[in-house]
């Protein structure tokens, strides 16, 4: 787990405040803290960030998550001689 003071350290040398809050942010989702997620969203939306932009980073977790299992499908295609045809595996 990453700790907070280490999140600050690694981003006060020259990040601003918004963009630290959504490093907060995405280190909680990281982490998996709900309490901590939940905090800084807030703390985001009371500091006048767009509820898209901070939406956006709990959406690249998804993303990452979707676009890691299309690689992992994509070698086991390659690698077992399979085929994959809308939504179905046949691994042979």
């Amino acid at each position: 787990m990453t700790s907070p003071s280490s999140i600050r350290s690694a981003t006060t040398v020259s990040t601003s405040p918004p963009s630290r809050r959504m490093v907060s942010l995405r280190a909680s989702q990281l982490n998996g803290c709900g309490f901590c997620v939940d905090a800084h969203a807030k703390d985001l939306a009371a500091a006048g960030e767009p509820a898209v932009r901070v939406n956006l980073v709990a959406a690249l977790v998804y993303l990452v998550a979707m676009i890691n299992a299309a690689n992992r499908l994509l070698v086991i295609t390659h690698t077992k001689g399979g085929s994959y045809q809308a939504g179905t595996f046949d691994a042979n």
